[in-house]
């Protein structure tokens, strides 16, 4: 199956301080009608795909969304949708939704301690209650920040000891777009370095056309490097997705090793300090920006290939860790 996230719009009704697409009210990036014809024809091309479709809010133009998702059903493909839910406060905006997003695979609802700021945690649990009651697939994705508990944000949002916990995703705040410039370093909680980094399995595409194998930092930056893997508006989309499914050898890395391991291998301990070698976006960003360790990363993979190929059969095929590690 062929996951891919196209970021609708940039734009955003809220400010959010740790906001990793550095998303506000006037960011633009909007994809276009034409331009989502071209790109949403172009993926039917492979009919086992699945669209998400991300901010930015891409609730802020209702019309532009619901335009994307008739051309998803055109094309008889799968979409889900990640929204802040701001639309839910009001109930006949909120049931308008509902009419036209009847056959969405997933909708997510975004909320934390930043977006409690603006938008209500009841109405993010109402719009929970009203969208599983009506049939869809729906869940809370809550990030978390450090010493925050997940059983203490289950009873706050009323949820601990019903069906509906069940439903709650919990992520761990990371450093990057915005959030890098929260003062309070303490509040950012240490990510396992055990795992490869699984948001390079997914393309996301932005408005003007770059396509990455990521959903994270390297979506913020416009400069080339090896999670970009073309232009779906200037090249050809199954030279892309060969780029994808046959990545370079520092894609791969990052897919099998994980940016935090390889970050604790290459670095010598030189940014145990920075809040960016909590996580894994800190640790890609770190990777790619840094001269100096990202030609020690190359010079990693190049001498590590065959690991990287033993760990590709381990996440990806049927190898056990023992045998690699």
């Amino acid at each position: 199956m062929l996951k891919v996230g196209i970021i609708l719009t940039k734009c955003c009704n809220l400010k959010c301080e740790h906001c990793g697409a550095l998303s506000h009210p006037q960011a633009g990036e909007t994809f276009t009608k034409e331009q989502l014809e071209i790109v949403i024809s172009t993926i039917a091309k492979y009919p086992d795909s699945i669209i998400s479709f991300t901010g930015g809010e891409i609730f802020l133009d209702r019309e532009l969304l619901f335009f994307a998702i008739d051309l998803v059903r055109k094309y008889k493909l799968k979409y889900s949708l990640v929204t802040n839910g701001f639309w839910g406060i009001d109930p006949k905006t909120r049931q308008d939704v509902f009419d036209n997003i009847y056959d969405c695979s997933l909708i997510a609802f975004s909320t934390d301690i930043f977006h409690a700021q603006y938008i209500p945690t009841k109405s993010i649990v109402e719009l929970l209650f009203h969208s599983t009651n009506i049939g869809l697939n729906s869940k809370i994705r809550y990030t978390l920040i450090q010493n925050e508990l997940e059983l203490d944000v289950l009873k706050q949002y009323n949820l601990f000891g019903t069906p509906y916990e069940k439903r709650v995703e919990f992520f761990k705040l990371m450093a990057f777009g915005r959030a890098k410039k929260i003062a309070n370093k303490n509040i950012f909680p240490i990510h396992d370095d055990k795992y490869p980094c699984l948001a390079t399995n997914t393309l996301a595409i932005k408005s003007n056309g770059n396509v990455y194998a990521c959903c994270g930092e390297m979506t913020n930056s416009e400069l080339n490097n090896p999670l970009r893997m073309g232009n779906i508006f200037t090249e050809n989309f199954d030279d892309i997705l060969m780029n994808f499914m046959k990545p370079n050898i520092v894609l791969r890395a990052i897919k099998t090793f994980g940016s935090m391991r390889l970050i604790q291998m290459l670095d010598n301990n030189s940014h145990n300090n920075s809040i960016l070698s909590y996580s894994p976006c800190g640790c890609c960003y770190l990777l790619m920006k840094n001269k100096e360790l990202y030609s020690r990363l190359q010079s990693f993979c190049i001498s590590n290939v065959e690991k990287i190929k033993l760990l590709e059969g381990l996440y990806y095929g049927d190898l056990n860790e023992s045998n690699i590690f």
